[in-house]
């Protein structure tokens, strides 16, 4: 019982630390001066999110970061969605049901 025990409040604990984290290199867009742009895993993409990155500094007055290594375009959809990012650099859509 004791055993139970301490193993339910680690595993609790461990929920509430996680809880707390978010994907590493997910930017907060909430400012309204930064432009959040999905890169991917291959180096195609993760170029065009440097260019694109680089044209919306040049063009705009705004500020952007570039999230990498975003594995598929269902991870880029759902981070665009949830506010996790404005732009996606490259999107392959016929590839990710093999």
């Amino acid at each position: 019982m004791k055993k139970t025990s301490k193993l339910a409040l680690l595993f609790s604990l461990s929920i509430a630390l996680l809880s707390g984290c978010s994907f590493p290199g997910l930017a907060s867009t909430s400012d309204e001066n930064t432009v959040a742009i999905t890169g991917g895993i291959t180096s195609e993409a993760q170029i065009l999110g440097a260019v694109v990155a680089g044209m919306v500094e040049h063009y705009t007055d705004k500020n952007t970061t570039v999230i990498n290594n975003l594995a598929t375009t269902t991870i880029n959809h759902q981070a665009m969605m949830n506010g996790d990012a404005s732009i996606s650099a490259a999107r392959y859509t016929g590839t990710d049901l093999t």
